[in-house]
């Protein structure tokens, strides 16, 4: 289950757009632009633990690679254009390596908000429907008060026979399967861990050279 793009893949594929547009087409513009976005994502702030990892491992850096971006979009010096690049190339670098040997998360890392919500009213992707004929009625109240009806929903989608269907994730624990573990029964839709490629952004080559599921 894919929850969001991290800070690391949204950084590794802007510095191999931005090192394509410097080096590649001479569009310094263009690359100040790219950088700048991502360095406004982290001046926001963090919001879960994986980005406060982030700034610890690549925070100085990136800001020191920021001083040189901004001094270079105020006075153009091409001195400050390469100082930055050094700190970019250390910063990818460093970004590849990890990316590569990245094969699991754990959501409480990724996003607690999505841990901790409770009473959820999920549609599985592609079966939504907010009314339906054949007396299966208002979608998003399908469920609720009626977990035997919703183990047989996801029984069905499971074997692929499920149509519009909608399910209430219920906060409701027990060994009992309700509506809760009707949603557990889906494919890809309940665990601990999220499970992402070596290189979720499909690139295999360096910056200078030219970052799901």
């Amino acid at each position: 289950m894919r929850v969001a793009v991290l800070w690391e893949e949204a950084w590794h594929a802007g510095l191999e757009e931005a090192s394509r547009q410097h080096f590649g087409e001479n569009d310094t513009a263009g690359m100040v632009e790219t950088m700048r976005e991502l360095h406004r994502r982290v001046e926001a702030g963090a919001t879960t633990p994986l980005e406060r990892e982030f700034l610890r491992k690549y925070g100085d850096s990136i800001r020191t690679a920021g001083q040189y971006l901004r001094r270079y979009a105020g006075h153009g010096s091409a001195a400050d254009i390469t100082r930055a690049w050094e700190e970019y190339f250390e910063i990818y670098n460093a970004m590849s390596k990890r990316l590569e040997s990245l094969t699991s998360l754990a959501l409480h890392q990724v996003s607690p908000a999505l841990l901790a919500a409770r009473n959820l009213v999920l549609a599985v992707p592609g079966t939504y429907a907010s009314a339906m004929s054949g007396g299966i009625g208002d979608g998003e109240h399908l469920w609720r008060g009626n977990e035997a009806a919703a183990v047989a929903a996801a029984q069905r989608i499971v074997t692929g026979s499920g149509q519009g269907v909608v399910a209430e994730a219920s906060s409701r624990g027990g060994s009992g399967m309700g509506a809760g573990g009707a949603i557990a029964a889906l494919p890809g839709i309940a665990g601990g861990l999220v499970g992402v490629t070596g290189d979720p952004l499909g690139s295999a080559g360096g910056a200078a050279g030219g970052a799901g599921a």
